[in-house]
């Protein structure tokens, strides 16, 4: 047999070799994974989960902005010019810390002259209560008995004239004068007569209370005064940090304009409108997730306050949550979106959110149907714990793809393996 010959039997058997071999290696895999070679080649490596009963608790979510809990506009109290700012923005204050003072001169001499006044007052009450020294007494007498001398000298000159008035020795107008003069003389006798009888009795009720009032006006003048020396210097009403400084020292402020804004930032408040159909999901107390995107941070506060009254216009109502800001991680004025979610009700189908998947605004799922993919759409409710509630398209029970549903179509064969929980989208 020539060379050729013997090459092509070699090669022949060595072909046999390698085929029987492939086809060992070929059966042994198959009885090993249970799994044809064609399938392998062509099978979608999936996660799945089950779709299962969950109870949902109603929610929703509202946006709305961070405010701090406490916080004031600090106005000046009295005008003049700013002698002192004792702070500026981002400082820190405890309450009754000095922020700015008025120029405090015209209030100080304003008081001053409000004691003196005081003073006056009542030195006269005391005068009055004290009444007349007997000198006093004595020369009012002494007034008395002249005032009733020179009476009785007109009286008898009166007299005189009416006598030749009456011959018609004088003329009217000379009886008229001496009538007049002798008027005269005894009303000056009436009041010195008066005058006697007062400084020996006293001042009367009436003139004491007039005096006592006099002195009540005089000191609700001095406190004032007083107050308003006070006001010459303004102080934190809380403790907090200042926002805003508006006057520098030597700017004229008017009473009522604001001088600095101050917060406390270590309590905030989340303020949401929350539309009136959610109404029944909002109570005093409630927990609730505030998620405060810019800074990545999510956070649970409390409802500390809710509007009774609906805004007729954006039919809303304001509720207040209130935030931990210990860390001063928030900024006054920040968005933030509050999730509001009530006590679990009836069990519902649910599956992971990672098998919710949209198309053109429909919401579906990839469903394991005896080892092929099937397009399922759906209706979606409650999400909540990294599950979503099905309204409709699920039954319970269904095997859907969690995982690596990327490029999926109806009938591709799958390879699926169990997840091991709610997973999240790839």
């Amino acid at each position: 047999m020539g060379n050729m010959s013997k090459n092509l039997i070699v090669a022949v058997a060595l072909g046999l070799v390698v085929f029987g071999a492939s086809s060992c290696s070929r059966s042994t895999d198959e009885a090993a994974t249970g799994i044809k070679k064609e399938t392998a080649l062509t099978a979608r490596q999936v996660e799945t989960a089950k779709a299962e009963m969950r109870a949902f608790g109603k929610a929703f979510q509202a946006p709305g902005s961070l405010m701090p809990k406490e916080q004031a506009k600090v106005r000046a109290l009295i005008d003049g010019p700013l002698d002192s700012v004792f702070v500026d923005i981002g400082v820190e204050v405890k309450r009754g810390d000095p922020l700015f003072t008025t120029r405090p001169v015209d209030a100080r001499l304003a008081m001053l002259n409000a004691q003196a006044a005081l003073a006056t007052a009542v030195a006269g009450v005391a005068d009055l209560k004290a009444w007349r020294r007997n000198e006093e007494v004595e020369t009012l007498q002494a007034q008395l008995t002249r005032a009733q001398s020179e009476f009785k000298r007109i009286d008898e000159d009166k007299n005189r004239v009416k006598t030749l008035f009456d011959r018609g020795s004088v003329s009217p107008a000379e009886w008229d004068m001496a009538r007049s003069a002798a008027e005269a003389a005894a009303a000056q006798v009436t009041a010195a007569s008066e005058q006697l009888r007062m400084a020996k009795s006293g001042p009367t009720k009436e003139q004491v209370a007039v005096a006592d009032a006099k002195v009540e006006q005089a000191r609700a003048a001095l406190a004032q005064a007083q107050q308003a020396l006070t006001d010459t210097t303004v102080v934190a009403p809380f403790d907090g940090t200042v926002t805003m400084r508006a006057y520098k020292p030597g700017d004229f402020a008017r009473r009522g304009e604001t001088v600095i804004d101050m917060a406390n930032l270590a309590v905030m408040e989340a303020e949401i409108n929350v539309p009136e159909r959610f109404a029944t999901l909002v109570s005093m107390g409630q927990t609730v997730e505030v998620d405060i995107d810019v800074l990545g941070l999510k956070r649970q506060g409390t409802v500390s306050a809710v509007n009774q009254a609906v805004d007729a216009r954006a039919r809303t109502f304001l509720v207040k949550v209130t935030v931990d800001n210990a860390d001063r991680a928030i900024k006054s004025g920040m968005f933030c979106t509050a999730r509001f979610e009530s006590p679990g009700g009836a069990e519902s189908v649910a599956v992971p959110q990672s098998a919710v998947l949209q198309d053109e605004g429909r919401s579906f799922v990839w469903v394991n149907d005896s080892g092929k993919a099937r397009r399922a759409f759906i209706k979606t409710g409650e999400q909540a714990g990294g599950f979503v509630e099905i309204l409709e398209g699920a039954a319970g029970g269904e095997e859907v793809v969690v995982k690596n549903w990327g490029g999926l179509s109806d009938g591709l064969e799958l390879a699926p393996t169990a997840s091991a929980g709610p997973a999240a989208a790839p």
